[in-house]
């Protein structure tokens, strides 16, 4: 209701995964990424629509705008309540912890 989601964005239970956004890894692990080929990854969100424009699922594109729309209520719900600026999702990159 507070995101509006339409109905038909999430008719069903059994959605393919149209993508996967990698927020953080351990550099260790990096090679794990290279398995998943079946779906992008978003590694950047500001290059996020190209990644999905190609998928074969059409509600790439409806899942992102949602994803998208959800972080930043989040972030701009955080900010009021901490009084912190947060950086948005949308210009910030993948946290890489070392072992």
């Amino acid at each position: 209701m507070l995101l509006e989601i339409p109905s038909t964005v999430c008719s069903g239970t059994m959605q393919p995964v149209p993508y996967l956004r990698l927020l953080g890894m351990r550099r260790s692990k990096s090679s794990y990424l290279r398995r998943i080929t079946e779906v992008p990854i978003i590694t950047k969100p500001a290059n996020a629509w190209a990644q999905v424009a190609s998928s074969p699922y059409s509600c790439a594109t409806d899942y992102l705008k949602i994803d998208f729309l959800a972080a930043d209520l989040y972030r701009q719900v955080l900010s009021h309540k901490t009084g912190c600026l947060i950086p948005d999702e949308y210009h910030s990159g993948v946290i890489i912890m070392e072992d």
